[in-house]
């Protein structure tokens, strides 16, 4: 019964997800006829804020790392070949079994962690499509619509964001869910539309979203082997760990 609920919700999702790019079209037309030329800047420096995002949640992923005793350098250097399927797939649902294989058989964590872990980062507490995206969509329309941001707003908007991030679909086009989310939390639903520019060019800025998704999740499967004691520092630091299971 739990698979066929499933189903049926991956269905409706890729459903709506296919329609989208026709929204996207109108609302793309209604907000460079409302915006002007404008608007196109504004993207342009959103989707560069979005990539400094991401640099910097991963460094913070590095530094976690570190501090549990681990070796940044391995950590990078066995995380690469599943960080750029995540980038390319734009699908945290899609890079899953790369996921738990890399932690599992290449960083040695114990492969219960990986599993829960990596299967609960997949739908919670993503860091890119339900963390930083959906603030930085909510910071974006608040000075595009002159809301003032103090540090009630940043607040409440940290609230909404994390509640928000529980439960978002680990597939391409549901950060727009996230964002919607946001935006209603925060009394600025009617306010959609202006985010339509970046619903147009969503791909660029998912694949960001999707490689800190990732990331993360590995992170706090790592960090939460390494607190428990279970993690296998032998296989993590053997460069060449796992790499015949990869191949086959």
């Amino acid at each position: 019964m739990i698979f066929g609920l499933h189903k049926i919700v991956m269905s409706v999702a890729m459903t709506v997800i296919k329609f989208m790019p026709y929204a996207v079209v109108a609302l793309l037309a209604r907000t460079i006829v409302s915006n002007g030329i404008p608007a196109i800047l504004e993207v342009s420096s959103f989707v560069a804020a979005i990539y400094i995002a991401m640099a910097l949640i991963m460094l913070l992923h590095i530094i976690i790392v570190a501090l549990h005793g681990v070796s940044p350098v391995m950590f990078v250097k066995k995380s690469i070949g599943t960080w750029l399927m995540a980038f390319t797939s734009r699908s945290s649902v899609g890079t899953l079994p790369m996921t738990i294989s890399t932690l599992t058989n290449r960083m040695g964590v114990n492969s219960g962690t990986s599993n829960l872990v990596g299967s609960l980062g997949s739908t919670i507490g993503m860091n890119g499509c339900a963390g930083f995206f959906p603030a930085m969509i909510v910071v974006m329309v608040a000075h595009m619509v002159g809301i003032e941001t103090n540090m009630q707003f940043y607040i409440m908007m940290l609230i909404v964001v994390t509640i928000g991030s529980i439960g978002i679909a680990g597939i391409p086009g549901t950060a727009t869910v996230a964002a919607t989310i946001a935006l209603s939390g925060m009394g600025m639903g009617e306010h959609f539309a202006l985010i339509g520019m970046v619903l147009a060019i969503d791909p660029v800025i998912d694949m960001a979203r999707t490689l800190a998704n990732v990331s993360g999740t590995m992170t706090a499967a790592v960090a939460t082997d390494r607190e428990m004691g279970l993690m296998d520092m032998t296989v993590f630091n053997d460069p060449n760990a796992g790499l015949d299971s990869e191949e086959a």
